[in-house]
């Protein structure tokens, strides 16, 4: 195994031979370099989405980032020998050809860029779409994701790091770390602020989460209000949540990257009854509720 760190590397690159994907952002922020590890800032959700769509096992922390190896995962940075937000960033802080000749080394499956902003740095663009590119390097494909930086959250959507950790597992069927037709993820809770927008039809809504540390669950959960847990479970379609209450049937929801893949979901049969639309038993309801 071999880990990048010429000794003059804000932040080591995590690169071997083969891997899955790699992703690539255009330089450490300031909190990553003080920290010495990825995505170190709060509020940016990069390791909770990887959990999220299945790359990883559990949400690994930032200063946990050498592990990502094990799950076909690397990382790596455009500009690596500086820090600092998008916007303090030059063209000469760049090094494409340096990224070119590192990914044509180690032949990853996904050169993924985590913004924009860095796609456009390594090709020279004014524009790029998000989701797959037409530029490959070597056998290398590119792809580009929105930003899980807090200060991009606008730009959210978390449907391109679905589509991604798909392609992945077509490209590396062997690598993925989605659990067997059913069972639990474990690796602890993850705590999250959720909002639900207006329904687009009876099965589309758009929702948003914002991933909490420790520390601000704490804060939140002291105040007045209700609060719901769930399980999170792995399943051949879809990433089912579970609501279970003793001695009561388990409510089990779950939710799709398009209304297509919704409506050609068959129900395992323990399921008893179709619910959606119910809203005796929308998140809100069943915490108001006390269940579980």
């Amino acid at each position: 195994m071999t880990s990048e760190d010429t000794g003059t590397y804000v932040l080591p690159d995590v690169l071997v031979t083969g891997l899955a994907v790699v992703f690539c952002g255009t330089a450490a922020g300031n909190e990553s370099a003080r920290r010495r590890a990825y995505f170190a800032r709060p509020g940016n959700i990069f390791w909770p989405t990887l959990f999220e769509v299945g790359l990883t096992p559990r949400v690994l922390a930032p200063t946990e980032f050498r592990l990502v190896i094990k799950y076909g995962v690397g990382l790596t940075d455009l500009a690596k020998d500086v820090a600092g937000a998008d916007s303090a960033l030059v063209a000469a802080d760049f090094d494409p050809d340096s990224l070119r000749t590192k990914i044509i080394k180690y032949s990853p499956g996904i050169l993924a860029f985590t913004s924009k902003n860095a796609a456009k740095g390594f090709l020279g663009r004014k524009k790029v779409p998000y989701g797959p590119l037409p530029d490959n390097i070597g056998d290398t494909h590119c792809y580009v994701l929105p930003s899980t930086s807090g200060r991009a959250r606008g730009y959210w959507d978390k449907s391109h790091w679905f589509e991604l950790a798909r392609a992945i597992r077509l490209k590396h069927p062997n690598s993925s770390n989605h659990p067997p037709k059913f069972s639990l993820r474990t690796g602890g809770p993850t705590f999250k602020l959720g909002k639900k927008y207006a329904k687009l039809s009876s099965l589309e809504q758009p929702i948003t989460n914002l991933y909490l540390s420790d520390e601000e669950f704490a804060t939140l959960s002291s105040l007045p209000g209700h609060r719901i847990s769930k399980r999170r479970y792995a399943v051949a379609a879809g990433s089912p949540d579970v609501y279970e209450t003793p001695g009561q049937p388990m409510v089990f929801e779950v939710e799709f990257d398009s209304e297509q893949e919704a409506r050609a979901f068959t129900p395992p049969g323990f399921v008893l009854q179709e619910v959606t639309g119910n809203p005796s038993f929308s998140g809100a309801e069943l915490a108001r509720r006390g269940e579980p």
